[in-house]
C-alpha cells in the first residue's frame, strides 16, 4: 500500500499517516495471531487424537485411579467446542471389576441441565478387564457447542477402578474450584442405583475430590 507524500500543514495531511499507521497495526496483529496459532498447535487437543472432547490430556495428567462405589453415579462435565455427533464414551479401566451385576454397569451422556440424552448397553462383562474401553451409546447424539456430562455407574462385588487426575487432599472444592455445585466438573449422585436416572438435579450433586478421565468420540 502506497501513499503520495503530503506536506505538513496541508489540510487533512494526517489522514494518509493515520491510514498507514492503522495498516501497520493490522499487519502486526495478524503476525502475532499467526504466531499464537502456531504455538497452540504444539499442544495436543482431543481432535488430534480422534476425540471430540476429553477431561484433560491423558498423556500428562493421569496420576492414579479410583474405585467406583456400587450404586453411585459418577458425573464428569466436559466442554464440546463445536457441533458434533457423539457416538462413544471412552472410559479407562485401571483395575478390573469382578462379580459385576448384569445390566447395572452403564455409561450415559447428560445435558448440562441433567437430562439423560443417551446411554450404553451393559458393560459388566467388558469392565472385568483393564484398558481404554470405547463404550458405544445406544443412539448417537447430535450436540452443539457447550457443556455435557458423562455419567458412569457400576454394581457388583468389586466395581472397576477408573483412571483419574488430581485427588487433592485439601478437599473436593479444589478439583471444582470457581464452580457452583450445579456446574461441577467432577461429582457424584445418588446411592443404591441400579439404572441411570433419566434426569439429575445438577445442584443437588456432591462435588467429588477425584478428577476422573473420560472422553467423547
Amino acid at each position: 500500500m502506497t501513499y503520495s507524500p503530503i506536506s505538513a500543514g496541508t489540510p487533512s495531511w494526517d489522514v494518509p499517516l493515520n491510514a498507514a499507521l492503522t495498516d501497520q497495526d493490522n499487519r502486526i496483529t495478524a503476525a502475532v495471531d499467526r504466531i499464537g496459532a502456531a504455538e497452540a498447535r504444539l499442544d495436543y487437543n482431543p481432535t488430534d487424537q480422534g476425540l471430540i472432547s476429553w477431561t484433560f490430556d491423558p498423556a500428562t495428567n493421569i496420576t492414579a485411579q479410583s474405585a467406583l462405589t456400587s450404586g453411585q453415579l459418577y458425573m464428569v462435565r466436559l466442554a464440546v467446542r463445536s457441533a458434533a455427533t457423539v457416538s462413544t464414551v471412552v472410559v479407562p479401566v485401571g483395575t478390573a471389576g469382578s462379580s459385576l451385576t448384569a445390566g447395572q454397569s452403564l455409561v450415559g451422556l447428560y445435558s448440562s441441565t441433567g437430562t439423560l440424552l443417551a446411554q450404553s448397553a451393559d458393560q459388566s462383562a467388558s469392565w472385568t478387564s483393564t484398558g481404554a474401553k470405547s463404550v458405544p451409546l445406544a443412539s448417537p447424539v447430535s450436540v452443539t457447542a457447550g457443556y455435557y456430562v458423562v455419567g458412569v455407574m457400576s454394581n457388583g462385588t468389586t466395581p472397576p477402578s477408573l483412571l483419574r487426575g488430581s485427588n487433592a487432599s485439601i478437599g473436593a472444592g479444589f478439583a471444582n474450584i470457581g464452580l457452583s455445585t450445579a456446574d461441577s466438573r467432577f461429582s457424584t449422585h445418588g446411592a443404591g442405583l441400579t439404572a441411570l436416572p433419566s434426569s439429575v438435579s445438577m445442584g443437588s450433586r456432591t462435588p467429588a475430590t477425584a478428577a476422573m478421565w473420560v472422553g467423547l468420540m
